[in-house]
This record gives structure tokens, sequence and C-alpha cells, in this order.
């Protein structure tokens, strides 16, 4: 230990100890004047007399040096240069607070108990301690500080109140780092959270600054019931020509306790039109199907609300129902039993519905086409045709050629295989990757190896086409062009889709994988019934709204915000439950936008607190009086001793 001066040039004051010292070895003059009546006309000259003396006063002389002494050292700033942290003086604290404020933390009184918890810390601060507040969710932010006015962080924590995002300590973790990797003080960390069990599922790699003191405020507690929607599905069921649906929802209780005689709502455009009750079971699930309703001829705004309790707001599930829209299939074939196989399987098909066209291939003509999304060649094309299906394509449609044409992926003459003498071929990996044959991936799905093709063509895969499926000797089944010269897409099927060469049509799998050849020729995608908090929207892939270019989007709470679809901006941010309000600007025209929180929310299991302080705390070993020393600079050292003033 030793001492130090922060500005060491004040102690050339010190030679001005030399100044008691001549004022003590110096003698005055002293003058004694006699009046005298009769020399008053004379001219007066003083008599002058300084001589030298000793010192007599000591006791006063060591007054006046000390004094100067002292002052020359005060204005030195003198410190004690110290690697003990007690030496330093008082050191303030660097403390954050993080505060969960996701949608879980609005169960019963969890938020209430979590501010008393953030006020307790703002009010323990003192002195130069700073303190910041952290708000935390799925994303986390700073609401206060740093700052040493602690009146100010009591005040930012008024009129907060839960949000709806997950719950995730990674971001607030990487934020209370941040923010702590500069910190003058002692760190500390005070997490205030119920601890939802998925809290870590990003903090991975999460941990806090060494020498960081961390303490848990867990505010969550039992949960004897908490009931929630998290899903939401609608049948469409045709019924001659009348469209009706039929709309089911899962119902979930994620307390301890059974819940009995559930209410289950169903509202259309803001009217109840059914209800259902549902017992669930604690830690369980019930799934509630409503009476079919007519099919609304707009779009239509569903709700379904189960019961209540101290969570509402995962209660209900909103969705968005369109109308279904038609999908307009040319079929092309020159005998009407070629396509009976086709078309019985899209007159069954309700998502979406399939309006059929049929016309001879050997009388095509380009306005066949017209309106159409998708033309199927079950019979070769006439050359005529070729340049306007091309052009087809290259406008967004979808054309697939079965194996009676070669045309497009070869020209001249290609080899028929025969396979009648071997019991006929079988599809072979097919590419389960792909759209077309996705829905056949999952087990008990569909055996697409049960077909046999007795007859097809031997295509060679040239460049530009890919291979999405062959035989069982190697021979490409189906083919697909490079799509990336054009919006549309071109399929060729080496075989035929009637009983003619294959019993392919008779098998469970030909109607699902008809469907989805369709779909994929018309890049179809089912319209959602609703997104997830903190997906973000990109609004161009709304087909009412593909045309349009700059929107105004209104979010559940009314706020709007102009979005370009051309601007580079990313998708629209949906941070709030409700409907999203999308108008094209100038337009009447508006699409409205489900989301529901994240249904992982609605499971208010809690963590460990020493699970959660195990992944997050910093290492053991860590010197954080080392990190503190290296941190404070002299003149902090010296202003926290504050040994002078």
């Amino acid at each position: 230990m030793g001492f130090s001066l922060l500005a060491p040039l004040f102690l050339a004051a010190l030679a001005g100890i030399a100044i008691p010292v001549l004022i003590h070895l110096t003698r005055r003059p002293r003058d004694k004047s006699i009046p005298f009546p009769s020399l008053a006309f004379l001219r007066r000259i003083p008599y002058r007399s300084m001589r030298r003396r000793k010192i007599r006063h000591w006791w006063l002389l060591a007054l006046r040096a000390s004094a100067i002494v002292a002052l020359a050292i005060a204005f030195a700033r003198p410190f004690l240069a110290s690697t003990d942290l007690s030496a330093i003086g008082s050191v303030p604290r660097d403390a954050v607070t993080l505060l969960d404020h996701s949608l879980s933390m609005a169960y019963g009184d969890r938020w209430d108990r979590a501010l008393a918890a953030a006020r307790d810390v703002a009010q323990g601060l003192s002195g130069d301690d700073r303190g910041t507040i952290v708000l935390f969710s799925d994303r986390a932010s700073v609401v206060a500080g740093p700052t040493a006015d602690h009146a100010a962080l009591l005040a930012s924590l008024q009129d907060l109140k839960p949000a709806f995002g997950a719950t995730r300590l990674g971001s607030a973790i990487g934020l209370a780092a941040e923010l702590l990797d500069d910190a003058r003080g002692k760190p500390e960390v005070t997490l205030i959270s119920d601890l939802q069990r998925g809290a870590l599922a990003d903090a991975e790699d999460a941990r806090l600054p060494a020498g960081t003191r961390l303490t848990i405020v867990n505010v969550g507690g039992d949960v004897p019931r908490n009931l929630a929607v998290p899903e939401l599905a609608v049948e469409r069921i045709l019924d001659r020509d009348r469209e009706r649906i039929a709309v089911s929802a899962r119902v979930v209780n994620t307390g301890s306790e059974p819940a009995a005689g559930v209410p289950v709502h169903l509202e259309v455009n803001g009217t109840r039109v059914t209800t259902r009750t549902a017992d669930v079971p604690a830690r369980g699930a019930a799934s509630v199907r409503f009476a079919e309703i007519p099919a609304p001829m707009s779009v239509a705004r569903l709700v379904v609300t189960a019961g209540d309790d101290p969570l509402p707001a995962d209660n209900m599930h909103r969705a968005v129902l369109h109308p279904a829209a038609p999908l307009l299939v040319t079929v092309f074939a020159d005998d009407a039993r070629r396509a009976l196989f086709v078309r019985r399987a899209l007159e069954v098909g309700t998502d979406p519905r399939f309006t059929l066209r049929l016309r001879r291939a050997a009388d095509a003509r380009p306005g066949d086409l017209e309106d159409a999304r998708v033309a199927l060649f079950l019979d070769p094309p006439p050359a005529g045709a070729r340049a306007p299906l091309n052009a087809f394509v290259e406008r967004g449609g979808g054309v697939l050629v079965a194996g009676s044409s070669v045309w497009p992926v070869a020209t001249g003459s290609v080899p028929m295989t025969d396979r009648v003498a071997d019991n006929g071929g079988r599809l072979s990996a097919p590419d389960y990757d792909h759209p077309v044959f996705q829905v056949f991936r999952a087990p008990r799905s569909g055996d697409l190896s049960a077909a046999r093709f007795f007859r097809y063509r031997r295509a060679a895969a040239d460049p530009g086409w890919q291979v999405l499926a062959r035989f069982d000797d190697g021979t490409p089944a189906l083919l697909e062009q490079d799509g990336s010269s054009s919006p549309g897409r071109f399929l060729w099927w080496a075989s035929s889709l009637d009983d003619a060469w294959t019993d392919f049509p008779v098998q469970p799998v030909f109607l699902p994988f008809i469907h989805q050849v369709v779909r994929h020729l018309a890049t179809y995608e089912t319209p959602r019934l609703a997104q997830a908090l903190g997906e973000p929207l990109d609004v161009r892939r709304i087909a009412a709204l593909a045309a349009a270019t700059e929107f105004v989007v209104e979010s559940p709470s009314g706020r709007r915000t102009p979005w370009r679809a051309n601007g580079g901006q990313p998708g629209v941010e949906l941070a709030e439950p409700g409907y999203y309000t999308i108008r094209p600007v100038g337009s009447a025209v508006a699409e409205a936008v489900a989301v529901n929180p994240d249904p992982g929310e609605s499971d208010l299991a809690v963590l460990d607190a020493a699970t959660v302080e195990r992944r997050i705390a910093p290492p053991e070993g860590d010197d954080a009086e080392g990190r503190l020393r290296a941190a404070l600079t002299p003149a902090e050292r010296e202003r926290r001793q504050g040994l002078w003033w």
C-alpha cells in the first residue's frame, strides 16, 4: 500500500513555506515620533532600522508552515494506491434489473409481485449506485438507465404492463452483459421472472460477465387451472352445390386441477353462433367440434373462446376464413375415358376447390388457357400449341404433359418400356422434400410403391430438368423443368394417368398425388387461418393484395404503419394478438390477418431457480475484484476515498 497523487504539480506550492520563516527571521522598524513645537517647520526624516534576529515563536512558525503544506497536498489530491478494494472506499454498484413481462406473467398476481420486487431493488440503491431496468419477453429492451437517479427508476415502473411475447432469457442476459461490460461499480443482476419452462430455449450460450452477482426472484407458483385454445381447424364440406364448414378446436388445461363443463363458444364476425361444453383433464386436452354452419360468403373472422381463468389472453383463438376460390384446371384429352380418373380425383377437392374445363388435346387453342391456372395434357399437344404453352408457363401457369407425348423433354422418338412380363415396374426413390411428395413422407401416409406401371416412356433427364421420382429400373418417372427462368412450372410424367398403362389411378395414393401435382403447378398455398405472434408477415403473399406496392397496416391496438412491398423492408412485425388490417393505399379493399400468442406461453410449468442460475451465472473462478480494480481510474479511486475533501 502506498500514497499517490492525482495532481502532483501542486506540490510546487510547498516553496511557500519560506514565507513564514522569513517573517520570523526579520524585524521590522519601530519608529517613535516625539512632537516638538520648535521643530514644526523642519523636514521630517524617518529613521530606518532593520536587523536579523533569532526565531523565538517556534509553535507559531510550525502552524503557519503546516497550513501551507496542507493546502499544497490537498490540491495535489492524494489517494491510496492499493490493490485492496477495502482501501478504495465505498464502491458503488451497477445494478441491472431484468423484469420479465411475457404473457405468462399476466397470470394471477404475478405481475404485481414482479413490480414490487423491482421497486425493492430500485429503493435499495444508494449514493452513486447506478440502476438499469430491462424489460424482456422474446426480446429485451432498456426502459430506464443506466442512471444514478433512483427516483427516475421508480417512475419508469409506474405504467408497465405484461406484453404478449414468449419467455426467453437469452436476449435479456445478452443485453445485461452488454450493459455491464463497461461497469465502473460492482456488477449486479436481479432476474425477476416466473421462470417458465421454455425460458432457456435461446440461452444456450448466454452468460453474465465475470464477477456479476446474480439474484433470482421467482414470482411463479402453483397453477390450479389455466385453459387455452392453441389450435383451430376448419373443414369445408360440399353439400351438393352448397358449401358448409365444420369448425373444431383443441382445448388444453395446463393446471393441476381438472376443468369440467367448460363452455366453448364459436363466434363468426362478432356473433356467437354455437356453443359446446368440454371436460378437460388436469394437464390434458380435449377436442371440440362445433355443428356445421353455412360457409361465409365473404371473409369471416372466427373466434373460439374456452371458459375463464386468471390468464384470459390465451383462452381464445382467432382465425380468418376466406371464401373458397375455385382453381380452374383445363384438362386436354382426346378420349373422355382418358380423363376419367383425373376428373374424379379433382371433383372431390376442397382445398382448393377445382373447376374443370375439358378440351380435346388435338384441338387445343390458346383461348383454352384463358383464366386457367393449370393445363393437364393427357394426350399429346399439337405442334401449334407448344409455343402458347411455353408462353403460358412464362406468365406463371402450370403445365403437365403425360407420357403419351415426349415433348417437352425430348424430340423425336423415345423408346417405350414394356414391363408386363415382370408384373410391372414400381416407383422408387421419390423426392420427399418436393411439394408433390411431401404428403407421403410421414409413416402410414400412403405407399407409392404399391402401384404397378406396365408401360412408360424411357426419357433421359436432360440439362434443365430435375428428376423428382424414378422407376425401379432407374428410368425417370416424373421430371420438372428448372423454373429459374420463368414463374410458371412444367412437369412431365412418363406413364399415363388412366388405367391403360398402369394401375396407379386405382391406388389410394392417386387422389392426393393428383391434388398435390395441381397445387404445385398452380403455386397454390392454403390460406393460413392465423399466424403466430412475432412472425413476420410478407404482405405480397396475400393473393388479394399481390398487385399493390404501398400499404397501410393497422394493428389491433389501432397503430397504423406504412409499408412498401418494393422498398426492401422486412415483413410486417406481428407484435400484438388480435386482427391486423392491411389496406392498399388509396383502396377500399382491406385484408385481415389473425394473430395468436405463442401456445408455449400457456404452459405455466416453471424451472428450478438453481437450474437457471447454473446456466446463466458467470463461471466459477472469475476474478471479480481484479476486473473492478482494472476498471477504476486514479481519479475514481481518489474521488471514492475522499481523504481530503
